[in-house]
């Protein structure tokens, strides 16, 4: 019988991120859950599903021998949705940020011991081809000691989709930029393990987001052996960039150093010329493995999430709660470790915004 399961949240992440990848890892999905009863019919009929609901709990009432709740929400009700799909007996997938306080997820790693079931972050740029290649060169020896990491993360300022006023994440500690801050930490994490937050920077650079707390900050993190500056900002443009902004790290080891964006790692020799690891890549996002062509109840073709890297991670998590892989996707203790440090991060940009 395969994996059952809800989606909370009729967005486009929860239908165009997460449904298609979640039928891809073999999962059966019942019905959408949205405050908003249209969405919610919206997205059951679109995907050709019989049921839909307005809240978690009425879904829960009503559905049998559900395995999972896919939270895809704003991460103001994540608690509280995971705490009563936990209380059902429910495994829970749930995005980033995981939740909005250090508090909730002391109180989310509680009720995860409480009720012995999975909580996974959706971490999933942590599995595109290039970080697996990076984290393998690291855990191998080939790298060496990691002296230091830099990461640049500049998102495109005309895609109004990142910082529109009324978008929830700007009520989270440090505003926007700390909704897509997570995929910067978990991967450093992956890297490396656990770091130190020594300090950040703010900034409002730009007239483009007057309603912005902030456009752009640097953090210094480290450990005992490793430096870490990470940088994100709202400073890009298409004639400068492309589509997408820059969005790469730089790993200096005492063995050697590379560069890695979501498709490709180079290796840095010296300053004349670089050397171009053998993994094959369409373009900035889709590696050329061949995949299923995934269809919804309605017989209309899905998004499986490969240009994300939900593909992976869903297969992951519902290859874990089917049996096929024995480790969860992502580690509780990352997902505490990650969020705790993103809240950690925002509310010294709220203190120091506070002093201005």
């Amino acid at each position: 019988m395969a994996i059952r399961g809800i989606i909370c949240g009729a967005g486009s992440t929860g239908t165009h991120l997460h449904y298609g990848a979640l039928i891809a890892a073999g999962a059966d999905i019942v019905a959408f859950v949205d405050i908003n009863e249209e969405m919610a019919k919206k997205a059951s009929k679109q995907y050709g599903l019989n049921s839909y609901y307005t809240s978690i709990e009425e879904a829960l009432q009503n559905e049998k021998n559900i395995d999972f709740v896919d939270i895809c929400t704003s991460s103001a009700t994540h608690l509280s949705i995971a705490k009563v799909s936990l209380e059902h007996g429910c495994n829970v997938l749930v995005e980033k940020p995981v939740t909005e306080t250090i508090e909730e997820i002391e109180e989310l790693r509680k009720l995860k011991e409480r009720y012995s079931k999975v909580v996974c972050a959706v971490h999933n740029h942590k599995f595109y081809p290039s970080v697996r290649e990076v984290r393998n060169m690291i855990k191998s020896g080939e790298i060496g000691d990691i002296i230091s990491i830099n990461k640049e993360m500049s998102f495109n300022w005309e895609d109004p989709g990142m910082m529109e006023e009324d978008h929830w994440a700007q009520g989270i500690p440090g505003g926007r930029l700390f909704e897509a801050n997570p995929h910067n930490l978990y991967i450093i994490y992956s890297l490396i393990g656990k770091f130190e937050l020594v300090d950040i920077f703010p900034r409002k650079v730009s007239s483009h987001w007057v309603h912005a707390k902030v456009d752009e900050f640097q953090a210094i993190f480290k450990t005992d052996k490793t430096t870490i500056n990470l940088k994100m900002s709202m400073h890009s443009t298409k004639e400068s960039y492309g589509k997408y902004g820059p969005n790469f790290f730089v790993v200096v080891g005492t063995k050697k150093s590379v560069l890695f964006d979501y498709a490709n790692v180079v290796e840095l020799n010296d300053f004349s010329g670089s050397i171009k690891r053998n993994i094959k890549v369409k373009n900035k996002f889709t590696s050329e493995e061949k995949y299923p062509i995934i269809k919804d109840k309605n017989g209309d073709e899905c998004n499986i999430g490969v240009d994300s890297g939900h593909k992976w991670i869903i297969d992951k998590f519902i290859g874990n709660l089917e049996g096929r892989y024995t480790e969860e996707a992502v580690s509780f203790g990352e997902a505490f470790f990650v969020q705790a440090m993103n809240s950690k991060m925002g509310n010294l940009v709220e203190a120091k915004l506070a002093r201005q």
